[in-house]
């Protein structure tokens, strides 16, 4: 039987990892984009509203492409929220 410690971590959940991941995207997208770091939380947001109203992300799972978000840092810094 394995004993687990109360100190050590829970392993990630493959929905956790994909997140982490999804999160790293977008925020590369963002820099690449010019928006500054203080805006990038709202580009965010601005992107899950984007793949919730179905403009942009492919069902089942809404992820969009790298070309999607990219038009999205487009219309965000045009000012389309």
């Amino acid at each position: 039987m394995d004993i687990v410690s109360p100190t050590t971590p829970a392993p990630a959940s493959q929905s956790d990892m994909g997140r982490k991941r999804d999160l790293k995207r977008v925020d590369r997208v963002a820099r690449e984009a010019g928006i500054p770091p203080e805006e990038r939380r709202d580009f965010g947001r601005y992107v899950e509203r984007c793949k919730r109203d179905g403009a942009y992300g492919s069902p089942p799972d809404g992820d969009a492409t790298e070309d999607e978000l990219r038009m999205m840092a487009e219309e965000f810094k045009r000012g389309i929220r």
